[in-house]
């Protein structure tokens, strides 16, 4: 009864993971969109305020992509190592399901 209980408890926590890394999928490019909308219309409004900070518009347009390139860059990378670590996880405990079906098949044969 007690490991009936185990693998519950794991597969639960297997389908928690699997939806977790399915919605990291989902919102990273919506995010990124997003960020990219925001970025062009901060652009728009801020173009003339910092004019002499640049020089002239082309220069502020091409720093706003390159801040704009990195922190995707950054954002997409954090994602990955998010669901690299959580398919870790994952494997983790499809190896101790398997173990635990195993191990309960071997009781019921004997």
């Amino acid at each position: 009864m007690g490991n009936n209980n185990e693998i519950i408890k794991h597969r639960n926590r297997q389908n928690i993971l699997e939806k977790e890394i399915e919605h990291i999928k989902t919102k990273t490019p919506k995010y990124l969109l997003g960020l990219m909308v925001i970025t062009i219309v901060l652009t728009f409004y801020l173009e003339e305020k910092v004019y002499h900070y640049f020089g002239n518009g082309i220069n502020f347009i091409i720093s706003t992509i390159i801040i704009l390139i990195l922190i995707s860059t950054l954002f997409i990378f954090q994602n990955f190592k998010k669901i690299k670590i959580k398919k870790k996880e994952l494997k983790r405990i499809s190896t101790k399901l398997y173990d635990l079906m195993k191990l309960k098949l071997d009781e019921e044969n004997n």
